[in-house]
């Protein structure tokens, strides 16, 4: 009887946590900045996962892979546009949260992201044309294949560069350097366009007032 309801109250205990655990999850998912850091992975590791799987199948020539593997690549590179969404969303939240630097890294973040995630948009369309040649003409399967990957290659270098931006942003032991400067040669610190100040709740409780001048 003892053991019996020891079992039940663990039991019980577990689904509360487990319930807790759900419950706070959903709460994040509603916070844009939370998303943005749990998708964006996606285009890059997963593109590159496609990638090797896509070289792959080109050295094998198997045709049953090929389609796998630009299906994956495809999707993945796909994967970019809800990164970006939920980026944009999160951006005056983040600036929120960011010291100085970090105020620049974020708008150099922002400038790379919106000057190549096309890149990934085009990758997605080639792999998807590469898939109707392997239909329509086998023949040149190959070479669409070939040129979706080149293009696959080209998006993981753009995305890595937009990356390298984005973990600088809350991440101080990742700074090597000073903090991106501002176009034309300038001698102050990119810096996101002044705003008025506002209350704003971030993704861990607290709640921060953002400057009116990051300069």
């Amino acid at each position: 009887m003892e053991i019996g309801s020891v079992v039940e109250s663990f039991g019980s205990c577990c689904g509360t946590g487990l319930f807790a655990v759900m419950s706070a999850f959903l709460k994040y998912l509603q916070k844009p900045e939370f998303v943005h850091v749990l998708l964006n992975h996606l285009p890059l590791t997963g593109l590159f996962g496609a990638l090797l799987a896509l070289v792959g199948a080109l050295v094998a020539r198997d045709r049953r892979a090929l389609f796998i593997a630009l299906a994956l690549v495809m999707l993945f590179s796909l994967s970019a546009w809800p990164v970006s969404e939920y980026g944009e969303e999160a951006y005056d939240r983040v600036l929120a949260m960011s010291d100085h630097d970090g105020a620049a890294y974020l708008a150099r973040h922002r400038q790379l992201a919106e000057r190549w995630v096309f890149t990934f948009y085009v990758t997605a369309g080639a792999a998807a044309v590469a898939m109707v040649v392997g239909v329509k003409r086998p023949r040149f399967f190959c070479v669409a294949a070939s040129a979706a990957a080149l293009l696959a290659a080209s998006s993981l270098v753009a995305g890595a560069v937009i990356a390298d931006c984005g973990g600088k942003i809350r991440h101080r032991e990742f700074r090597i350097g000073p903090a991106p400067m501002e176009p034309g040669g300038g001698q102050g610190r990119l810096s996101p366009e002044p705003y008025k100040p506002v209350m704003l709740q971030t993704g861990f409780g607290q709640v921060v007032e953002r400057p009116t001048e990051w300069r």
